[in-house]
């Protein structure tokens, strides 16, 4: 079936064929949609819908909201997400992890439909409306301690489920850390980290500017250290506060559940933890907290069977990832368009956060 390339090309009738193509709805038909764009600054790599259905007939089980995502509906940014895969990757993970259940009860949604064709460049997900049963995330605003614990707890039964284990080595798709895909990612942030600085340097702490010109010197090296093929799992490697959603208080269900798989590889589980801590924590929230929560991940990766990988070990990965993820900010605001006033604001908070993490950190001192 043809697959949309814009939010405005998603139709009742191209919803009822993905749907009765997946086995999602047999008798009904859908008649008529809602739709409406969620618009941007929500995700610089994607575009985002919101659907209402209405059938010719009820059938249980049918969703009445879903979510459409496809590709970036700007060309530099679309570009980004085929040079990385960034669009069939998530697509092989709704199709081989996600929908299996392979995830060790970490909660993700329900993926209705994952439609590819590599070849036109399409790519189509219709997804579980994560809204009707959990409260969405603002990055923007910031994640609170209480909620990096909880979220980084439930991540950690993810990375468990997936340590070391053979099956790794099948998901060819999905890239290590070190790779030649991710690897795209060295020479990306040498060639813009001048015109980043031009723009967001002076949200940088004292030490910032020179540890931003450092990782672009040692980016390969950097990488090599999270992708090592031992301890290995599949780590998010977007695991940030708006693509975390979290549960009601008083609710009897998963705490919180995580969208946005596309960045996904096989690589080391603590980036997602220093990823989440340094850009969607507020730094004096971060100070306070950080070594708490990244105990918490260790002890509740270890109470799930994970041996031979130490807190040591956990905390040089930690200090190592904060500088991978300088990668977000400089990537983002040196040549991404950023849609607007939120998408900017969400780049001005990434910058300030992760590169007063790294120098809070100390981290250039791994690099010695």
């Amino acid at each position: 079936m043809d697959i949309p390339d814009r939010i405005e090309e998603v139709t009742a009738p191209w919803l009822d064929a993905a749907l009765h193509g997946s086995g999602a709805i047999t008798s009904a038909r859908v008649t008529d949609i809602d739709l409406a764009y969620l618009g941007e600054g929500v995700g610089l790599l994607g575009e985002l819908a919101s659907c209402r259905l209405h059938y010719s007939e009820p059938e249980p089980g049918v969703p009445s909201r879903l979510i459409v995502k496809l590709p970036s509906a700007h060309q530099a940014n679309r570009e980004r997400g085929y040079a990385f895969g960034f669009y069939e990757r998530e697509a092989r993970f709704y199709q081989e992890i996600g929908n299996p259940g392979r995830t060790g009860g970490l909660r993700v949604p329900r993926c209705w439909a994952a439609l590819t064709d590599p070849d036109a460049r399409r790519f189509a997900l219709v997804l579980e409306d994560m809204s009707e049963s959990f409260r969405m995330s603002d990055q923007v605003a910031g994640i609170s301690a209480d909620e990096a614990t909880v979220a980084v707890s439930q991540l950690a039964r993810f990375h468990a489920c997936w340590w070391d284990t053979p099956e790794l080595a099948a998901l060819d798709w999905m890239p290590p850390s070190n790779g030649p895909t991710t690897m795209q990612a060295a020479p990306l942030y040498r060639h813009l980290w001048p015109t980043f600085a031009e723009k967001f340097g002076h949200l940088l702490p004292p030490g910032g500017a020179e540890i931003g010109g450092a990782v672009g010197e040692r980016f390969e090296w950097l990488l090599d250290e999270i992708g090592a093929e031992d301890h290995r799992t599949i780590a998010h490697t977007d695991y940030r506060h708006d693509n975390l959603f979290f549960a009601p208080p008083g609710r009897d269900t998963t705490p919180v559940a995580v969208i946005d798989w596309q960045l996904s590889t096989r690589g080391r589980g603590v980036y997602d933890v220093a990823y989440l801590l340094t850009q969607s924590m507020d730094p004096d929230d971060r100070r306070r907290s950080e070594a708490a929560i990244l105990r918490t991940w260790h002890q509740a990766i270890t109470a799930a069977g994970v041996t031979g990988y130490s807190l040591d070990d956990a905390e040089r990965d930690y200090r190592i990832s904060a500088l991978v993820g300088l990668v977000i900010p400089v990537a983002a605001g040196g040549d991404m368009d950023l849609g607007n006033e939120r998408g900017v604001a969400l780049v001005e908070h990434l910058t300030a956060r992760a590169f007063h993490a790294v120098v809070d950190l100390d981290a250039l001192s791994v690099m010695s």
